[in-house]
């Protein structure tokens, strides 16, 4: 892709933060848009076929990374991963309270999809510590300082590009209270039991998440809870399956009794007492290739019920796996109790259910589309490997987002059909 910049005059050394107006217009005039890291659990973040775009890591200032100790900010430019910004936070003692799942996400992905964390029940999204966002709108064709009080600023973040490229942020910093994560954890043999346990705890422990599965006539459920503490421990994230591993599942005869074998030790194994907020807030980065394990497809799920709608729901939930026999070691549940500033933000108070099976459980589909409509459920994201993303159907503000895309000429960078070939 790098050639063909070249033969549109596009030049990929150039220093993100230093454009101008114009050299700016070069590339978007050209059709081409922006795009962070792909990390997005959404398709949404997938450039559309036929589209025309930059990935925010071919820059070389990924390392622009600057910290005011006496407001506590911290100003990052948008390709910076969030694990480089960790990584440079914690060496000065410092942190954020709410990171995505993906250590490799940009910070300017962060804004534009305006994540959430295993911490969202207690600090609430990404959102809810931006102070401020260098922005190039596409609309006025230049570079605009948004404040937090500015409407374009609520476009924006959960905006998914529709505004513009993001160029910076500044972001409220933390001091670190302490060097690890005290790790605690509880068993339980049905979904019930461990929701209503979450919700008494949660407030308790920095950072919580729900790992289930639901196997023939067992429930293995896990509830997994951190807190600061002082003990030094070092970054030692096992990479216990490999991504071929995984990939090999998906041609394996009796897939279906690993994966029962997978959710059990999942289940049963002796989590460590301390571990880093690197192995508390990115677990799935040291699984690799787990979204191979159903073969060459799968679906995920994501939906919100209400607090007071969910004990009935997670009861009629599991009676539906059981009888679909849906068999995924990799289900979760969490809280979310604030929500963000975004238009286009899902966060808002419930229970979060994150359901990931194989395509051809069609009974479990409709089973499952059916208990949404009967529970109000809000969909906020699903996916497959092959199939056309559901991603606006559960949002707010759908119609305005449209609206804001159509505006800002980027409309077809996320096309809402034919995304058959480019998931990756």
């Amino acid at each position: 892709m790098s050639d063909q910049f070249a033969r549109d005059g596009f030049d990929m050394k150039t220093n993100i933060s230093d454009h101008h107006d114009m050299s700016l217009y070069s590339f978007t005039s050209k059709g081409y848009y922006p795009i962070g890291a792909s990390q997005s659990y959404g398709e949404i973040c997938i450039p559309a076929v036929g589209s025309r775009y930059i990935r925010a890591s071919g820059f070389s200032n990924s390392g622009d990374i600057k910290i005011d100790t006496r407001n506590m900010t911290v100003e990052v430019c948008a390709n910076v991963t969030i694990s480089s910004l960790l990584n440079k936070l914690e060496s000065a003692g410092y942190y954020l309270k709410v990171v995505p799942g993906s250590a490799d996400a940009t910070v300017g992905g962060c804004v534009s999809a305006d994540v959430h964390g295993k911490s969202s029940f207690r600090y609430g999204a990404f959102s809810n510590y931006i102070e401020q966002i260098r922005l190039f709108n596409f609309a006025a064709r230049k570079i605009i300082i948004l404040n937090r009080n500015d409407e374009l600023f609520r476009l924006t973040v959960a905006g998914y590009g529709a505004t513009g490229l993001i160029l910076g942020v500044k972001l409220r910093m933390f001091i670190k209270p302490g060097n690890s994560f005290e790790l605690k954890y509880v068993r339980a043999c049905d979904l019930k039991s461990i929701v209503n346990l979450m919700r008494v705890k949660s407030n308790e422990f920095e950072t919580s998440a729900v790992w289930f599965s639901v196997q023939a006539s067992k429930t293995y459920a896990k509830l997994i809870m951190g807190r600061w503490c002082k003990r030094e421990v070092k970054n030692s994230t096992p990479m216990f399956l490999s991504k071929y591993i995984f990939k090999s599942l998906g041609f394996f005869r009796w897939r279906r009794k690993i994966h029962w074998v997978l959710a059990w030790y999942i289940h049963a194994k002796k989590e460590p007492s301390y571990i880093t907020q690197f192995d508390m807030h990115f677990p799935l980065s040291a699984v690799k290739g787990w979204q191979y394990m159903f073969g060459d497809s799968f679906i995920e799920r994501q939906f919100l019920i209400k607090f007071e709608r969910c004990d009935s729901f997670v009861d009629e939930l599991e009676k539906l796996m059981r009888q679909c026999r849906v068999n995924s070691p990799f289900c979760a549940i969490k809280f979310f109790n604030e929500t963000g500033v975004g238009v286009m933000n899902f966060v808002r108070p419930g229970v979060s259910f994150n359901i990931i099976h194989s395509p051809s459980e069609l009974g479990f589909i409709g089973g499952i589309n059916s208990l949404m409509v009967k529970y109000d459920a809000v969909e906020y994201l699903a996916k497959s490997k092959f199939g056309v993303s559901t991603f606006p159907r559960g949002y707010d503000n759908y119609l305005k987002w449209l609206k804001v895309q159509e505006e800002n000429s980027t409309m077809s960078l996320y096309a809402e059909s034919s995304r058959a070939n480019v998931f990756r």
